[in-house]
């Protein structure tokens, strides 16, 4: 099959040494022999790097001098890429032998699929991490399916935004829409790439028989400080970077009451006031230098606004997935 796609592999590492092992393992025992790997290093302060350079030689490793996070770790590697795919793989994800070849089967169903999706399942549980996100009517991603039986989500269909844990990217997108925003650092980077490439045209598919597993926030821990901060933040930026003046307005009064319940969650009942607040401390300090990256393109902007209305998930079904989570 000389038409075959070169996948490249990107690798974001940070102090991930007892994760490698089986994340680059999984690569190597891919039915689809056609990809090349490379590793980004974060300025570990373990032996990620001698390890890989001992036992997977042909790895291109790319140490950076300071941790520029999952977008900025993303976007170093990018340049040292051959491939017609860009393929992300999580540190603390692991992939199925067929992986790529199910990928690659995906995106040649419609050129303009742009970025797809895995089945992301919690090794632990056997449950669903994410099969496919969503944006909600507030302008928040949330995880398709997150703690239910994987049986469920066996078909492939459109969704609105992809866990970068496992996910593959088209190279002809990320010339069109540009890669990961490094102010983002981390989280929700992947939410930011997959709007614009909504906006301008692209679409995200959900491809069921790609299975990976993801040891959820291995790295960053679970609800730490650090992702409490990211994630108010970001959301901040996302929001006022992406959404047309239009929707900001249909909407806000469901962007106000998502606030309070985020808040009353992550403040009251988690005690995390301080990370949280310093987030949307931090995203009025640089309010002006987000607007500035504003730049929603016009071209087909509502028929492609239009579709994505139509694929947003309703904040009261965001809602009850959330009490279904906590009550179950």
């Amino acid at each position: 099959m000389p038409n075959r796609a070169l996948y490249s592999f990107i690798i974001v590492n940070w102090n991930g040494r007892c994760l490698l092992e089986s994340c680059l393992d999984s690569i190597y025992q891919q039915t689809y022999d056609k990809y090349e790997i490379i590793l980004v290093d974060n300025a570990s302060h373990d032996d990620s790097v001698a390890f890989v350079r001992a036992n997977y030689p042909d790895v291109k490793v790319i140490c950076l001098s300071e941790n520029k996070g999952f977008a900025g770790g993303n976007c170093a590697g990018l340049p040292y890429a051959s491939g017609d795919v860009i393929a992300l793989l999580n540190t603390d994800a692991y992939l199925l032998p067929d992986w790529i070849v199910q990928m690659e089967q995906a995106l040649g169903t419609d050129e303009k699929v742009g970025i797809c999706a895995s089945r992301l399942i919690v090794p632990e549980t056997g449950l669903i991490d994410s099969a496919g996100d969503a944006f909600t009517t507030a302008f928040t991603c949330t995880k398709e399916g997150e703690f239910e039986d994987p049986q469920k989500f066996l078909e492939n269909r459109y969704v609105t935004s992809v866990c970068a844990a496992a996910a593959v990217y088209r190279r002809k997108m990320i010339d069109d829409v540009g890669f990961f925003d490094e102010d983002f650092f981390l989280i929700l980077e992947d939410s930011d790439l997959c709007i614009r490439a909504h906006f301008c045209g692209w679409r995200c598919l959900y491809v069921a028989d790609a299975i990976a597993y993801h040891k959820v926030s291995a790295t960053i821990g679970e609800l730490s400080d650090t992702s409490v901060f990211y994630f108010s933040r970001n959301i901040e930026f996302l929001w006022l970077k992406n959404i047309p003046l239009t929707s900001m307005v249909r909407y806000f009064h469901i962007r106000i009451i998502y606030h309070f319940m985020a808040f009353f969650y992550f403040c009251i009942l988690k005690n995390k006031w301080r990370p949280y607040l310093n987030g949307k401390l931090f995203f009025l300090k640089n309010f002006l230098k987000i607007l500035k990256k504003r730049k929603i393109p016009k071209k087909n902007m509502g028929e492609n606004m239009q579709a994505f209305h139509k694929e947003l998930m309703p904040f009261r079904k965001f809602i009850f997935s959330k009490l279904h989570y906590f009550y179950r």
